[in-house]
């Protein structure tokens, strides 16, 4: 923390916005492996050898950006919620 005056009040402000970009990045990784869960049991049938999977991994990971990351991105910048 880098503080330019020396108010309380912006110490709080910023223990604040700190706290609110933890609870965003919490959000955003617990959504990305709830979502992510039920592609773990092809990719290891994959692994194993059993070609369960119709999709390469290139579609699956351009499958990945519009249904994961882009999602994530939003509510990882979602402004924080008053305590």
């Amino acid at each position: 923390m880098i503080l330019l005056d020396d108010s309380f009040a912006s110490i709080i402000k910023a223990v604040e916005q700190g706290r609110g970009v933890y609870a965003n990045i919490k959000k955003m990784v617990t959504y990305i492996y709830s979502h992510n869960f039920a592609e773990l049991p092809f990719v290891f049938a994959t692994f194993a050898g059993l070609h369960l999977v119709p999709l390469t991994a290139l579609q699956v990971l351009s499958i990945d950006l519009g249904s994961d990351v882009l999602p994530a991105c939003r509510s990882a910048s979602s402004s924080p919620s008053p305590a």
